[in-house]
């Protein structure tokens, strides 16, 4: 029930915000929250200064997102994971096991990590590394 995420999302970061706490929210391609896109229209319901978007390059590649789609993130809690992979998506049962067990470190992999930190909005980099 979407409406009763929003809700509890909302919950989760009113608590988060008296601690002075962002939350972010991470899509992944087999969850009811499936796309980049999906995320930032799910925050933007939830309305919360707070609220983010977590960007693993991972779930963005596999849910068919690009860099280029992270001008739309939230400024609140919105952040960027780096880690690669080959460039073929596994089928989508093996997925999951893909992101629990089979991820590279960032350089050893296909995944277009240089132009996702090029994406990255400048108020969201904190540290990076030499990248492909």
């Amino acid at each position: 029930d979407r409406s009763r995420a929003i809700d509890r999302f909302c919950q989760l970061c009113d608590v988060a915000a008296s601690f002075g706490l962002d939350v972010a929210l991470e899509f992944m391609r087999w969850s009811p929250v499936g796309t980049i896109e999906d995320a930032v229209a799910f925050v933007a319901q939830a309305g919360r200064p707070n609220a983010g978007v977590g960007v693993d390059a991972l779930h963005l590649s596999r849910s068919g997102g690009r860099p280029a789609a992270l001008a739309c993130l939230p400024r609140g809690g919105s952040f960027v994971q780096l880690c690669d992979a080959p460039a073929a998506r596994p089928a989508s049962d093996l997925m999951r096991a893909e992101a629990r067990r089979d991820r590279l470190h960032p350089g050893e992999g296909e995944l277009w990590l240089g132009r996702l930190v090029a994406a990255t909005p400048a108020d969201q980099v904190s540290r990076t590394s030499d990248v492909r």
